[in-house]
């Protein structure tokens, strides 16, 4: 694994230093694109100040905040971030020297090289993650073994066009059988299996021409007669006490020991590989892992949160002074709710009922008309005139644009719930907490109140199965038409 990391190491600094004048090249490439834009001309004199300029801050920029944060993470989303930040620190520079030297660059021009700059120097990060993707031979049809792991094998260890290397595979169940599918399927792997050891299986038995050995005890004896590279442990489940005694084998005998991420038999969770303080581990998840597309998401909420905001603030003022005037108390109601894997916040809303609506609401206990821990009543007494208006077209939640710009939400995500809601969840409900709450959600546009409890969670839990950003912009679309209907309340 050492090995492994440090030959990632070896090339990423191959491929930035190759990518610095990369760089240059495209912040040249956006500086003609404003000029010609704008149909504006440097001097030569100005254009080597400009060049001279991007050449030295992209330099300090780079060595601080790109070469050290990136040779520690192994992860797209996070260089595409560190990218990101690194383009904004060079525009904030460039904007300075340019007002302080006064360069014959006017303000249109000069946003606008800083637009595409910054677009086009992220546009070889975004690159290099979907070529990586699309070029990794080791996609393996099973969930349990998946991506990274298995990648990492077959591309950092392999050695095309070398001699072939030999493995033998601990455990010859449903696991072990998939390792062999899986190296016989891929054309580029250099590794060939040459038989199975498993403390369960006797007798002559064969899977894809590859015998078994024996049981354990037949482990030592096979790797001083045969050529053995690599020992895949694929035991299963209810083997790995055993699978000890093989680890500990190979470990004195000097075979490399290549560990699959199928320690657990999953039904909906995925296993992916991630880095904590520098060291790597397997963590199975319901939910998406960090990526690219998460990353996208995150930038869509938050700058989407913050052109709303800017947008209908005097909205948002007239609500709240309308919510004042009418009733008394304040216009803002903050509650706490749970957010991604129960982590505590307040979110915002604008108030829609009476100040005493958590004291009235035991002696409304008997009109719930919601299965489950969740409590509505369709024409509850509590909801003020203008409340039943604001709710009817959802612009109490409007606030929570703040939560959302905070990134305690998301724009799209299950509705957050109440910690005492949540204390009644059943353990399959729970299931709901580990993506961040939305404004919106499928049981939003699906008929909202009008669906069970029950159905509620399993719309919730479709959606954690089934994200995707086109997922996100379907459910955006339909819900703007359901708010202006009102429907579903």
């Amino acid at each position: 694994m050492a090995q492994t990391r440090n030959n990632s190491n070896f090339r990423f600094v191959a491929r930035t230093a190759s990518g610095f004048p990369l760089k240059l090249a495209l912040a040249v490439v956006a500086l003609w694109v404003a000029e010609s834009i704008w149909s504006e001309t440097l001097t030569l004199s100005d254009t080597v100040q400009m060049l001279i300029l991007m050449t030295v801050i992209h330099t300090l920029i780079y060595l601080q905040c790109g070469m050290r944060d990136r040779l520690r993470s192994a992860d797209d989303s996070v260089l595409l971030t560190n990218n990101f930040k690194s383009e904004i620190k060079y525009s904030l520079g460039l904007i300075a020297y340019a007002y302080i030297f006064d360069i014959p660059f006017s303000k249109a021009a000069l946003i606008t090289y800083l637009v595409f700059n910054t677009a086009l120097q992220n546009i070889p990060v975004i690159l290099n993650q979907w070529i990586g993707r699309s070029a990794n031979p080791s996609r393996l049809k099973d969930n349990h073994i998946k991506d990274s792991v298995y990648a990492s094998i077959l591309s950092d260890e392999a050695n095309v066009g070398a001699a072939q290397r030999k493995a033998l595979i601990y455990g010859a169940g449903d696991n072990g059988m998939r390792v062999v599918e899986a190296l016989s399927e891929n054309p580029q792997s250099d590794i060939t299996p040459i038989g199975f050891i498993d403390c369960q299986r006797q007798g002559l038995w064969s899977f894809r021409d590859v015998p078994l050995m024996g049981g354990i005890e037949k482990f030592e004896r096979t790797v001083l007669d045969r050529q053995v590279d690599v020992l895949f442990m694929a035991a299963e489940p209810e083997d790995m006490t055993d699978s000890q005694r093989v680890f500990e084998l190979a470990e004195k005998m000097g075979v490399p020991v290549c560990v699959l991420p199928h320690i657990y038999r999953t039904r909906i969770s995925a296993c992916h590989l991630e880095h904590f303080n520098g060291q790597p581990a397997l963590v199975y998840s319901s939910a998406k892992p960090k990526s690219l597309t998460t990353l996208i998401k995150d930038t869509v909420d938050r700058s989407a949160a913050l052109i709303g905001l800017l947008v209908i603030s005097p909205f948002l003022l007239l609500t709240a002074l309308a919510v004042k005037v009418t009733s008394k108390g304040p216009a803002l109601f903050k509650q706490t709710r749970l957010g991604k894997n129960g982590a505590r916040f307040g979110v915002y809303k604008f108030r829609t009922m009476s100040v005493d609506a958590e004291q009235r609401k035991t002696s409304l206990q008997g009109d719930n008309e919601m299965s489950g821990p969740m409590f509505k009543i369709k024409n509850d007494p509590r909801i003020t005139p203008l409340g039943k208006f604001l709710r009817k077209y959802s612009i109490d939640e409007l606030p929570q644009l703040f939560n959302v710009l905070k990134g305690e939400m998301s724009l799209v995500g299950p509705r957050p719930a109440l910690p005492k809601e949540v204390a009644e969840f059943a353990p399959w409900q729970r299931r709901k907490l580990a993506v961040k709450p939305g404004l919106t959600c499928i049981w939003q546009v699906s008929g909202r109140n009008n669906i069970d409890f029950d159905n509620w969670m399993k719309l919730d839990l479709e959606y954690i199965d089934n994200w995707s950003l086109w997922l996100d912009a379907k459910i955006i679309a339909q819900t703007a038409p359901t708010v202006l209907k009102g429907t579903g309340c």
